[in-house]
């Protein structure tokens, strides 16, 4: 389980925080590092999502499998927040 905090400053900035309480200390993760104007695609065959990277990036793939935490050269960063016992009801 994973846990997020979020905080407004209130001066027009924010404060994240995150834990990551996985308990595979085996887990596999390797560090990529793409750089700026890398042509990408969705991966998923024909029709798939192409784009050009505005900005280089470095993000943690676990299992090689998919991208648990990342972060671009401006700034922007994402993480993945994971319990298999979630539910978020109907759609």
């Amino acid at each position: 389980m994973c846990t997020r905090i979020f905080y407004e400053t209130g001066t027009s900035t924010y404060i994240t925080g995150r834990s990551m309480d996985w308990r595979d200390v085996t887990m596999q993760s390797d560090l990529w590092v793409f750089p700026r104007g890398l042509s990408r695609d969705g991966g998923v065959g024909e029709g798939s999502a192409t784009w050009t990277s505005k900005y280089g990036s470095v993000i943690v793939a676990i299992y090689n499998l998919a991208t648990s935490d990342g972060m671009n050269e401006a700034g922007l960063a994402g993480n993945m927040l994971y319990l298999v016992e979630s539910s978020y009801g109907d759609p």
